[in-house]
């Protein structure tokens, strides 16, 4: 990492085929590996060429104590498309977003959270197999999560969870393959809104009263268009031109350029606020649902972005075309069964460390070879790791 101290772990002369180096430093911890190919002879040429690296951990990590639930918790994955972190919050973005803070004031709210895409299909592939892009083989539009993969849903069905996705986002359809293991699929692109969404998801709610559920929920707003309802926009954005933030809109501003250009993303930034709080708004109802139903308690609930939106900040506009901070940096909250105190932990988390999570606190056993963490046992080490 920049402004580390660097290590030389071990030199290779002519070595091949398999080694095994050891790692410094304990818990969990971002660290950088460089691998330099030197020469034997000034008239030669070096080379490094690695198959199939892996870091594994000796033992288990660190785990929190098991909160008391009656049985197996529920499981809901809530994910807001489009959402960068400094615009909730608890990470900085102002009064935007008040039913998540209050949310979060009694759940573990992971600081320096990393998107493993900079968009949607391969990142919520991540999220639902717990692997990168590189190994579920999704990272073009017209890749398809393979037959072979196992995903999140798959593993808690098998253990007799009752499974559910519903979607608004047309990368996650069944076409893709992120059905895998749902046992309902709902994608209704014509119902975008985060408030439709709810009204498509609660009944289904109300039919999960024996055995435990794991629902995924994929909010489309605040992804462009940006066209949040009227008292949203007069609250956030009041004076924008009426047609900003239509699709007609975007397409002039993304052709602007200069004082035009620079224009336009102001207008564009509080109409995007403005559908952050009218989510902000709907996830409230979504928990006041649940605790009517009586389920919040028991409930492990996670609430995250797939990636974020980049406004002019490195010359473009949108997500999909670079890898800065306004792409990358996501929200990730997770609320355990029963957990009533706020807590906030610096470690890098990544969308891959979702999968183990859940498994670990379903008590479902998982592929042995998942790259991510049981976020309990980060949140349990309690070491601090620089931010990307």
């Amino acid at each position: 990492m920049e402004g580390a101290a660097e290590q030389v772990l071990e030199e290779l002369a002519g070595a091949r085929g398999p080694r095994s180096i050891e790692l410094p430093g304990r818990g969990a911890r971002l660290i950088a590996l460089s691998l330099r190919a030197v020469p034997a002879a000034v008239s030669s040429t070096g080379s490094v060429r690695v198959l199939a690296p892996a870091v594994r951990t000796r033992g288990p990590a660190p785990q929190l104590p098991p909160r008391p639930t009656a049985g197996r918790p529920n499981v809901l994955v809530y994910l807001v498309d489009t959402l960068r972190a400094d615009h909730v919050g608890v990470y900085g973005g102002g009064a935007l977003t008040p039913h998540v803070d209050a949310f979060a004031a009694e759940a573990t709210v992971f600081e320096n959270a990393i998107a493993q895409a900079p968009w949607t299909k391969p990142a919520v592939a991540s999220l639902l197999t717990g692997r990168g892009p590189l190994e579920h083989g999704v990272r073009l539009l017209e890749d398809r999560l393979p037959r072979e993969a196992v995903t999140a849903a798959e593993l808690l069905q098998a253990a007799g969870y009752q499974t559910a996705a519903f979607s608004t986002n047309w990368h996650i359809r069944r076409e893709t393959g992120i059905d895998q293991g749902f046992g309902t699929f709902d994608f209704s692109p014509d119902e975008a809104a985060s408030d439709q969404l709810n009204r498509r998801l609660f009944p289904w709610l109300d039919r999960q009263a024996k055995a435990p559920f794991f629902l995924y929920a994929h909010a489309l707003d605040p992804h462009e268009p940006y066209t949040p309802p009227e008292d949203f926009r007069a609250r956030h954005a009041p004076g924008v031109r009426a047609e900003a933030g239509t699709e007609a809109d975007l397409k002039k501003a993304d052709a602007s350029r200069g004082k035009t250009r620079r224009r336009a993303m102001e207008e564009l930034r509080p109409l995007y606020a403005a559908e952050v709080a009218f989510n902000d708004h709907s996830f409230g109802a979504l928990l006041q649902a649940l605790r009517a139903k009586g389920l919040y308690e028991d409930t492990l609930i996670v609430f995250l972005a797939d990636h974020g939106e980049e406004f002019n900040e490195h010359g473009a506009r949108g997500h999909a075309k670079n890898l800065y901070a306004e792409t990358l940096d996501i929200p990730l909250i997770v609320k355990w069964p029963r957990q009533h105190t706020g807590r906030r932990v610096a470690s890098i988390a990544q969308q891959i460390d979702v999968l183990p999570t859940l498994l670990q606190a379903a008590g479902v056993q998982g592929p042995p070879d998942l790259p991510g963490m049981d976020l309990a046992a980060v949140a349990a080490s309690g070491e601090a790791v620089e931010a990307l």
